[in-house]
């Protein structure tokens, strides 16, 4: 729109709206001379007993005083209903011009809403493809294993947030802010490293797993190795026990065999009591079928959903790591 069609659509109120000059600074009334009157006509009324006898001239009392208060309710109805009409005629008349302008102002916001979406999602696209690149490109010269790992860490997932998809955010700096966090992930994988050289290289790499599970929160990741490292030292302690007292038992000398009793000398025949009824058999009672277990050599899948605390669930996974039991998010 050029300054000509603003001046053209320019809203010119041509009655002036100064209170004393087009407006009235007041509307104007006997208010004085009427608030006199009036309290001088009620005065004669103030205190007034009605009894029995006087009944009658109460009612016309009342009467008289109603007539008053309905003068000067309806004086101030019409006024009012005066005063706005023309107001009400002026309000319903600029309704009616928005109604003729809003539609376009609607079509307008919807294509260009959808032109900000569009944005949007080329945006979001290109900071995801760019994640992509930088991820991959950090472990390039990993295992295989640990490569997928890191790449489909879940983590990655909401590295693009919403706030650098908005049309004055910087692409540069959202790039910026990726490549740093990507730097501060592969960091911890170096002190996950580090932390579990001596444990051996299975638990070094087995931290790794746990950085890319646990959104490269060391603290959470090392508290689950060290769980799982606590577990597979208690199973081997009890394993070597076993085995320890096992090779005991196979050193101890094996006891003498005694010797065969020597035969008694027939006893004499004593006369058997007569039998006695056997008592009557107790009603059988059900028992719970117990479900067969299953051979050994199967493999069987269960899903469950388990609630606890974290560090409960910390040391379940850490069991079911050290005993083969294979488990996954839903």
């Amino acid at each position: 729109m050029n300054n000509q069609e603003k001046q053209d659509m320019a809203v010119v109120i041509t009655t002036e709206l100064e209170p004393g000059v087009g407006l009235p600074q007041e509307i104007a009334f006997n208010y004085e001379d009427l608030k006199k009157r009036l309290t001088a006509y009620v005065e004669k009324y103030t205190g007034l007993v009605v009894t029995e006898d006087e009944v009658a001239e109460g009612r016309r009392a009342r009467a008289e005083v109603n007539a008053v208060i309905r003068q000067l309710t309806e004086a101030g109805r019409d006024v009012r209903k005066a005063w706005d009409a023309p107001l009400d005629q002026f309000l319903a008349r600029v309704k009616e011009l928005v109604g003729i302008a809003k539609p376009a102002e609607e079509a307008i916001a919807r294509q260009i809403k959808a032109f900000d979406e569009a944005r949007r999602e080329e945006k979001r696209n290109a900071l995801v493809d760019d994640l992509a690149a930088m991820v991959s490109a950090e472990a390039v010269n990993e295992p295989e294993d640990i490569r997928k790992a890191w790449e489909a860490s879940p983590h990655w997932r909401g590295c693009v947030k919403e706030s650098m998809l908005t049309a004055s955010a910087s692409l540069n700096k959202s790039r910026a802010a990726l490549a740093a966090e990507v730097k501060r992930c592969w960091e911890q994988v170096g002190v996950a490293r580090r932390v579990y050289a001596d444990k051996g290289a299975e638990w070094a790499e087995r931290a790794v797993y746990a950085l890319c599970r646990w959104d490269f929160d060391a603290a959470t990741a090392f508290r689950d190795v060290d769980g799982q490292i606590a577990e597979a030292e208690r199973i081997a302690r009890r394993k070597a026990e076993a085995e320890r007292r096992a090779a005991e038992a196979a050193k101890a000398p094996a006891p003498a065999p005694s010797p065969a009793p020597s035969p008694d000398p027939a006893p004499a025949a004593i006369p058997r009591p007569a039998p006695t009824p056997a008592p009557a058999p107790a009603p059988a009672t059900a028992q719970a079928a117990t479900p067969s277990a299953a051979p050994s050599g199967d493999t069987l899948t269960y899903v469950l959903r388990i609630t606890g605390s974290r560090a409960a669930l910390f040391e379940l996974r850490a069991w079911m790591d050290a005993h083969g039991i294979k488990a996954e998010r839903a």
